[in-house]
């Protein structure tokens, strides 16, 4: 866009003479736009939002620049303002920003204008030199391409989708409350939770969806004439709710500036562009005392589902614990999978059985077995994760390491991976008379 990929440090010398606070509360407001245009929008609502953005953010020469490069491209298909984009610069300001008496683009429409140079530069930071050379044509390897390739854009499927709010919620009550309290786990994770937070599970589980459907169902033209709307004051946002559990839920999503400035400066080998990992853990941006915007309001939405796990991980002091709660988590997947496997197969011919044993020894054979006349389809299930390094790293060796432990052949007398005891129980079953 500029000529040439610019550098960290010339993207910092247009950062620093804009006041850090008002400029990333300027751009919480601007991802409350998108999102609302992602849940909401028309084709035509969204061009209408992105000409309002460009308008509002682009200075003359610069736009004289964009058009005469994309001027053949539609708005609402290239977007010029996204929130992978948006949250990466909140990063930057974070630990750049002028901390006092910088140039306030909520105000001055040279600083508006210098926002949005910096914004367009940020897109430069999301696809490097180095990403072309990992995907380039000449390298040997299909393979390695590919996950190449997964690991640059998965980030950014995450950050712009969002699990489904009406299939979260259902899963999210179902795996941590009707499932949690009918199977046996190796701790109490409903007790801990409530110990270590203050909040009972279905407690924070309602308190995190009324946020969320606060945010939802704004009217971003409404937004745009008050940008008051973009906030909201967790201490007296749900009525019904005590102070004391009000505060309890606004100390578990709500950070300050300072504090996520502390924790983006602790060293990582994490690619910016990709870890989010401080912003998701709180989502929620104290502006004033009392008040505070989400950075995304994606977020807010992952917290009834992979979020949720995360949160439950987050008050858990032991390493033992929280070996525990990976482990109890696979026990609860499987059941969840189960569960839902059984009622989609309840109204066909197919007969579904849910973990079979062999009648000799009573060991479980498979997962599940779907049988349809003489055919079987036997079945694993898992829920494992990549970890932070596998995601966010763009480490292939390490997202094949991590694949492969948690789905592919391992060695070892510890080997449980899913093909090999598919195939152990399938050579089992032709051995014995069966499950």
């Amino acid at each position: 866009m500029f000529g040439k990929h610019p550098t960290r440090a010339e993207l910092v010398e247009q950062i620093r003479p804009l006041d850090r606070f008002h400029s990333i509360w300027l751009l919480a407001r601007i991802n409350i736009l998108l999102a609302l245009g992602r849940i909401h929008s028309t084709e035509k609502q969204t061009v209408q939002l992105q000409t309002y953005l460009v308008n509002l953010l682009i200075g003359e020469e610069l736009f004289q620049d964009l058009k005469r490069r994309f001027g053949s491209e539609r708005l609402e298909k290239r977007q010029p303002f996204h929130s992978l984009q948006i949250l990466t610069l909140m990063k930057m300001f974070a630990v750049e920003g002028t901390k006092t008496g910088g140039l306030r683009p909520d105000m001055d429409i040279n600083a508006s204008h210098r926002l949005g140079r910096c914004l367009i530069m940020a897109n430069d930071f999301l696809f490097t030199p180095e990403n072309l050379r990992h995907i380039r044509r000449e390298r040997p390897s299909i393979k390695r391409k590919r996950i190449a390739l997964q690991l640059q854009v998965g980030s950014g499927l995450e950050v712009n989708n969002p699990p489904m709010i009406n299939t979260s919620i259902v899963r999210s009550e179902m795996i941590f409350g009707e499932i949690l309290k009918e199977i046996s786990c190796s701790m109490d994770i409903r007790s801990l939770f409530q110990s270590r937070s203050g909040m009972a599970l279905e407690d924070y589980i309602d308190h995190v969806f009324g946020l969320l459907t606060y945010y939802i169902t704004l009217d971003f033209e409404k937004l745009i004439e008050d940008p008051g709307l973009a906030c909201v004051n967790l201490n007296t946002f749900f009525p019904e709710t005590s102070k004391d559990l009000a505060a309890k839920f606004r100390d578990m999503e709500q950070t300050s500036l300072d504090k996520l400035e502390t924790s983006l400066t602790v060293p990582s080998l994490l690619k910016p562009c990709h870890d989010f990992i401080a912003m998701r853990k709180r989502p929620l941006l104290e502006v004033e005392a009392g008040s505070a915007i989400p950075m995304h309001v994606g977020f807010v939405q992952e917290k009834l589902e992979s979020g949720l796990f995360w949160t439950i991980f987050n008050f858990l002091k032991t390493t033992e614990e929280r070996l525990s709660l990976f482990t109890d988590w696979g026990h609860l997947f499987e059941e969840y999978i189960s569960r839902m496997l059984a009622q989609c197969c309840a109204a066909s011919e197919e007969n579904y059985t849910r973990f079979p044993k062999f009648l000799d020894n009573g060991e479980e054979a498979f997962d599940g077995v779907i049988s349809t006349g003489k055919y079987w389809v036997v079945m694993e299930y898992k829920g494992g994760f990549l970890n932070a390094i596998a995601k966010y790293a763009e480490d292939e060796r390490e997202f094949i390491r991590i694949s492969k432990r948690n789905l592919g052949p391992t060695k070892g007398p510890e080997s449980n991976s899913w093909p090999e005891r598919l195939a152990q129980s399938s050579q089992q079953i032709q051995n014995r008379e069966g499950p």
